[in-house]
């Protein structure tokens, strides 16, 4: 029954860390580093900036950056979801 596997995936998806992921591809550099492809079995939201060097690319957050942003972030999602009909309380 195709509800039992949807069921099942499910659970199986809240057992997980956060942070698990699924290996898709590894790879070395020419300055031998290794570099690997992940695919996050969990849906998640990564934050970043313009890199200052290349505007082409996106870099990470500092912590003191993710400290200043992420109250702002949760405020504005928590108040769209409200105007939506949702209420987390």
């Amino acid at each position: 029954d195709s509800n039992n596997v949807d069921n099942d995936f499910d659970t199986l998806l809240q057992q997980l860390k956060p942070s698990a992921a699924l290996r898709l591809l590894n790879f070395m550099t020419e300055d031998s580093r290794e570099i690997t492809i992940l695919r996050p079995v969990r849906p998640m939201l990564l934050l970043g900036k313009e890199d200052p060097d290349d505007y082409t690319r996106r870099i990470l957050l500092t912590d003191e950056e993710m400290a200043e942003v992420l109250p702002r972030l949760e405020s504005a999602v928590k108040e769209g979801l409200e105007k939506a009909g949702f209420f987390l309380n």
